[in-house]
């Protein structure tokens, strides 16, 4: 933790903390990391948090709708405010922004998680 907080502010780091405060946008934040154009839609990030529920296949019709309901109205609009992720509604996507400050305390949170889901 110590690189985390040789590179940003203790603000910037409560911030950081905030933001990543909730699994759902760890595990989003995860998913985008590892496509190679960090790019995906509103279907795939609700699969993803389906999955990390109890798989996708055992998620109810009504649980993917609040789920979607979360992603669409809380979480992406919160990880767009701090540009961590392009989101647009009209098509229904979501592109991953690198930002260093993020992907360092997301890293340090996986390293010191016994079973990251991402």
């Amino acid at each position: 933790m110590a690189i985390v907080q040789s590179i940003m502010t203790t603000d910037d780091l409560d911030a950081c903390l905030r933001l990543l405060g909730n699994q759902q946008r760890r595990q989003i934040l995860r998913y985008l990391r590892r496509d190679p154009a960090g790019i995906a839609t509103i279907e795939e990030l609700i699969d993803v948090a389906a999955e990390a529920q109890g798989g996708s296949g055992s998620v109810r019709s009504g649980e993917r709708d609040r789920l979607g309901v979360q992603l669409s109205h809380a979480h992406l609009p919160m990880l767009a405010d701090r540009d961590v992720v392009t989101y647009d509604r009209e098509d229904g996507t979501v592109q991953y922004r690198p930002d260093e400050r993020i992907e360092s305390v997301l890293d340090a949170l996986a390293e010191n998680t016994p079973q990251a889901t991402f």
